[in-house]
């Protein structure tokens, strides 16, 4: 797994038309948007996953491996 990595800022409307994601947009403008240095560890980063009822949905997660 690297260490860091850099993502480029995208519109909402691309999450919408690449990954048919439809719910919690408003977060990407608010908390994720891409720093110049990139992500690292223990950041918050962009993550399209289900929701409980099967929907896309943008959400905020903490990204990285903490060994034991």
């Amino acid at each position: 797994m690297c260490y860091h990595y850099r993502n480029k800022w995208v519109e909402p409307a691309e999450f919408v038309r690449e990954f048919k994601v439809q719910k919690n947009l408003d977060i990407y403008n608010k908390e994720l948007m891409a720093p110049a240095k990139g992500y690292y560890p223990l950041d918050k980063v962009p993550v399209i996953r289900l929701d409980e009822n099967g929907e896309r949905e943008l959400v905020a997660l903490e990204w990285g491996l903490l060994p034991f």
